[in-house]
């Protein structure tokens, strides 16, 4: 089995912790109402902020997006 998880195979065996690899202890799972969805603490989040205009064409471009889907899918719905 090689390919996109032979490096996860090699590290099972030797098993240590490292940049893509961390402990999370029973407590913080608990804290977090165990969920598995724990930040890598290796990596720094860098936060943007965006202007209002970068907003509002951002979310111009999600519906414009949208509609093209929802237009797609109304095609293939018929084709379909």
């Amino acid at each position: 089995m090689k390919g996109e998880f032979q490096s996860l195979r090699d590290w099972w065996g030797n098993r240590e912790e490292g940049e893509q690899a961390w402990r999370v202890s029973f407590a913080d799972l608990e804290k977090n109402g165990f969920n598995l969805d724990v930040k890598n603490p290796h990596v720094v989040e860098v936060e943007r902020g965006y202007s209002s205009v970068e907003l509002l064409g951002m979310l111009h471009d999600s519906f414009k997006k949208s509609d093209e889907l929802l237009e797609l899918l109304k095609k293939e719905g018929v084709n379909g």
